[in-house]
């Protein structure tokens, strides 16, 4: 596959060749090869116009106020085991909703979350969206010390001050700190098709921080981490919260819907939407 040429102004394509090929940053071991970039620490003053973020970013107090909301996501496949990250959109009564990334949990056969607290729950595919490469899963009895995670109201802008959240290298509960780097970046998914609006960060994303939140100064989710350049450095990429925004509420709904359905109807059949396409490994996917 050849590079696209370059669109004016801030916008990338990122196109697989032989020089650089964008890979898919599960948080997982061992099915889906991952390798990681290092990325550099960036900038603490956050900058940019976003009226509702700090002038100064406390990233030792934004780590205590998001790091219960974030799992680790242990994935086994016909062949391996593997680990990823995610974290907690919606929480009613009990039940949550967690998105992550696709690739984190295509081919799953079982699936389990790690809250930062150590405590491991079962968990269902209840929606993907291949083509953005996010999915949800639904998790019984979360544990009552997790609260849901917002997501920004406003676009992330270059220079605004941002966290990763996740386990890179099955390392659980880590957050990396660093800066927007540039917007309105395009990817190539797994499926063929191609994401738009990809934030790119300097923030550290390594194997195993796949699915994991990309958040702002106040906690709140500018991005889902999702990829790396082989060769590059302080190059990450964050499927945008306007895609999710978009994306995941129908997924949600689509999941409640059918559960009160089949509890109304006493069926013990479970209905998953669809399961899709990348592989997850017990080895830090990116």
């Amino acid at each position: 596959m050849g590079t696209r040429p370059l669109p004016p102004s801030r916008t990338l394509t990122v196109a697989i060749v032989s020089v650089a090929a964008v890979l898919l940053v599960t948080a997982s071991w061992g099915v889906v090869p991952s390798w990681g970039t290092v990325a550099s620490n960036g900038t603490v003053r956050a900058q940019g116009t976003q009226g509702a973020e700090q002038s100064t970013c406390d990233f030792s107090s934004l780590y205590d106020r998001s790091i219960d909301s974030v799992v680790s996501v242990g994935v086994e496949t016909p062949r391996s085991e593997g680990e990823g990250s995610g974290f907690v959109y919606e929480l009613t009564e009990g039940v949550g909703y967690v998105v992550t990334n696709q690739h984190v949990v295509a081919q799953a056969t079982r699936l389990r979350v790690q809250f930062d607290r150590g405590q491991w729950r079962r968990a269902t595919v209840v929606g993907a969206a291949p083509k953005r490469d996010l999915a949800v899963l639904r998790v019984q009895n979360v544990p009552s010390y997790v609260e849901s995670l917002s997501l920004a109201e406003q676009r992330a802008e270059p220079g605004q001050s941002v966290a990763a959240l996740g386990s890179p290298l099955g390392l659980q509960g880590t957050i990396t700190q660093g800066v927007v780097s540039g917007v309105n970046r395009t990817l190539p998914s797994q499926h063929g098709a191609t994401i738009s609006g990809v934030v790119q960060t300097d923030a550290a994303i390594n194997p195993g921080n796949s699915g994991g939140p990309l958040v702002n100064c106040n906690g709140r989710v500018v991005g889902v981490n999702t990829a790396g350049i082989v060769g590059g450095e302080n190059l990450g990429f964050a499927i945008p919260a306007s895609a999710l925004r978009e994306t995941v509420p129908p997924l949600v709904d689509g999941s409640r819907q059918k559960n009160q359905s089949e509890i109304s109807m006493r069926s013990p059949s479970s209905v998953s939407t669809s399961l899709m396409g990348s592989r997850t490994s017990r080895t830090p996917l990116r």
